[in-house]
């Protein structure tokens, strides 16, 4: 059981830059291909759903709690804890097993071709980060499924 659990967590500051930074792999302009699978912010204010800065914050907390399973947080958790370490043989070994319990063919491609293209973007705008670019060239050349 995790200690939040058991009693109120200690407040998170903030990190405004680097919410928004994160946000925009998750929009539906972002060109990964998961349109089909996802709701766009812009639709939700165009419909109405988001009016106030607290129904932003709830359509966030839903975005980032329901876009991932549990495995694939735990899996890019592990995979970042990696990258900061610079192993990029562990962030590997970390996108094969999350290759391994995607059993349905048509998710676990798509799967791919998204997190292909988030690498593809991240690897070219974020530079000062060279794990980023040695783990686009291991899935570009599918020696990496590409999931993370």
């Amino acid at each position: 059981m995790h200690a939040c659990q058991l009693e109120p967590c200690p407040p998170i500051l903030m990190n405004t830059p680097a919410l928004l930074e994160g946000l925009r792999f998750v929009d539906t302009f972002f060109p990964s291909g998961g349109y089909a699978f996802s709701s766009g912010l812009e639709a939700a204010v165009q419909g109405g759903a988001v009016k106030t800065s607290d129904q932003l914050t709830k359509y966030v907390e839903d975005l980032l709690r329901g876009g991932m399973s549990r495995r694939e947080v735990l899996a890019v958790k592990q995979a970042n804890r990696a990258a900061s370490k610079g192993s990029l043989e562990s962030a590997v070994h970390i996108d094969r097993v999350l290759e391994a319990t995607k059993l349905g063919r048509e998710s676990r491609m798509a799967s791919r071709q998204m997190g292909k293209q988030v690498i593809r973007v991240a690897a070219d705008q974020i530079r000062a980060k060279s794990i980023l670019n040695e783990y686009r060239d291991e899935v570009e050349a599918d020696r990496a499924p590409g999931h993370l």
